[in-house]
């Protein structure tokens, strides 16, 4: 296992549910939609995703948190 640290800030977190084919339209509305009409704009950190005890491999059940990094425009 490797160790990365994450450096701190503000994050928007999203809840993913579904397949895994189907994830790039939930960061479609992040960055086309959402991020535009709110008062934040990307903040050049890393993003990352939690996938805990509700993550099921190819299941539309599964969930994960995404984390974006943001910052006030």
């Amino acid at each position: 296992m490797t160790c990365y640290n994450l450096q701190g800030g503000l994050y928007a977190v999203f809840r993913y549910k579904g397949l895994v084919q189907d994830f790039s339209k939930l960061l479609q509305y992040i960055f086309t939609e959402w991020m535009p009409k709110s008062q934040y704009t990307l903040d050049h950190r890393a993003h990352f995703q939690v996938l805990g005890e509700h993550y099921k491999k190819d299941s539309p059940d599964s969930q994960e948190d995404v984390y974006i990094p943001i910052r006030l425009k």
